[in-house]
């Protein structure tokens, strides 16, 4: 679940990390395959992030164990206007 304590942020390194409002345990929690152009997070704490290339939209379950396994929600690897 989401806490509002935490801030959910994506870097150049195309890294999405956490920080807590305390400033202890800061982490990196994945590194997703291109970068994020947007981040949201949901309730249950599930992470989607936009990427440019190659135009998607990704899910990450915050608290599952691999922190490569992303979930296409969106896109076909092709840009567009209208859904796919």
């Amino acid at each position: 679940t989401t806490r509002p304590d935490h801030i959910y942020i994506s870097t150049v390194e195309h890294q999405i990390v956490i920080w807590h409002e305390n400033g202890v345990d800061n982490r990196t929690l994945t590194q997703p395959p291109s970068a994020c152009w947007d981040l949201f997070v949901d309730r249950n704490g599930s992470i989607y992030c936009s990427l440019h290339n190659p135009h998607q939209v990704v899910k990450y379950m915050a608290d599952q164990t691999s922190p490569t396994h992303f979930t296409v929600i969106a896109g076909n690897n092709t840009n567009g206007t209208g859904p796919d």
